[in-house]
């Protein structure tokens, strides 16, 4: 069996090797490297547990009987002492080399020292923390949720203050995307993303922002999305690609004449219906184009709308 060195034993750590011995990444699967890339992981999920268990405490030790309380919360306390020893025989014999970083004694295991690398950055890797583990024991699920959301939130107070430190539109339209990343319903990165938009002159990207923003908003509040759509065969087409991409699509809109003079002659090809239903069309762009002549046919008539404020917040029509 190769050694595992107590906690003793990384009071003077050695210089940091010019590639790390471990590589944990917590994000998604939880894997585990050296080097050259080769898979350090054991192939039990509990061993598994152990070393992302680890991993997030690192440097700071952590008590075994909280480890076992994690994944074991069913057995008794000496079953569950016993079964830790099992996963951490089997933990150090896939981590070779590496089984030096574990540090033990007979009441805290910790993983630490110059040879090792974690990453776990929400900031660049949205994703849960150790989602192939979930399921192993309900009190390690409500555990990696509760870090999850430690984390989530710190990275989201990063990207807060960076957005808040930018004056410049593209400075802060990406930094605004990167806080969305984090949290889809962060209505100021939306509000932020938007304006940026509308100061670099994007107005079609600002009000499609806008529509993103709703469904992002709509769906984490389990809201059905039904797009108000008064216009023409473009907009419809328009709101079917965004009704295909969202998962709480309830209802479209269908103005009349779509398949009559004039507006069935904006366009080249009119939306198929069939049994109620609108075929979502796989031709290019939004999937119609418009009839070569349509603007000088129809052209442009600008017409004022009147809006106000419902009392709920939201823009209505005068």
């Amino acid at each position: 069996m190769r050694r595992i060195l107590t906690l003793a034993d990384h009071s003077s750590p050695p210089p940091a090797p010019a590639t790390p011995l471990l590589r944990v990444a917590l994000l998604g699967p939880v894997t585990a490297a050296d080097a050259d890339g080769q898979c350090l992981l054991p192939r039990g999920r509990k061993a598994r547990a152990v070393l992302a268990i680890l991993a997030l405490a690192s440097p700071e030790p952590v008590r075994r009987e909280r480890i076992t309380a994690l994944l074991w919360s069913g057995r008794s306390e000496e079953q569950g002492r016993a079964s830790l020893r099992q996963c951490l025989h089997e933990l150090n014999n896939a981590l070779g080399p590496a089984a030096g970083l574990i540090a033990a004694d007979r009441s805290l295991l910790g993983l630490r020292g110059a040879g090792l690398e974690i990453v776990a950055d929400h900031a660049t890797h949205p994703l849960r923390l150790a989602e192939d583990l979930a399921g192993i024991d309900p009190a390690f699920d409500q555990f990696l949720a509760e870090r999850h959301q430690e984390r989530l939130h710190a990275e989201t107070v990063r990207a807060e203050a960076v957005l808040h430190g930018h004056t410049v539109p593209e400075a802060r339209l990406n930094a605004a995307l990167a806080l969305l990343a984090l949290d889809p319903t962060h209505e100021g990165g939306w509000r932020a993303a938007m304006q940026a938009h509308a100061d670099q002159g994007a107005r079609a990207e600002a009000l499609a922002t806008f529509d993103r923003c709703v469904a992002a908003l709509a769906e984490a509040h389990n809201v059905g999305v039904v797009p108000h759509n008064p216009l023409s065969p473009v907009s419809t087409a328009a709101c079917i690609q965004l009704a295909a991409c969202i998962p709480n699509f309830a209802l479209q809109e269908y103005p009349l004449g779509e398949h009559e003079s004039p507006k069935s002659e904006i366009v080249k090809s009119a939306l198929r219906c069939e049994d109620g239903f609108i075929i979502i069309p796989d031709a290019p762009g939004i999937g119609v184009e418009l009839a070569e002549d349509a603007a000088e046919r129809w052209p442009y008539k600008p017409r004022t709308v009147k809006t106000r404020l419902h009392r709920d917040g939201s823009v209505v029509d005068q």
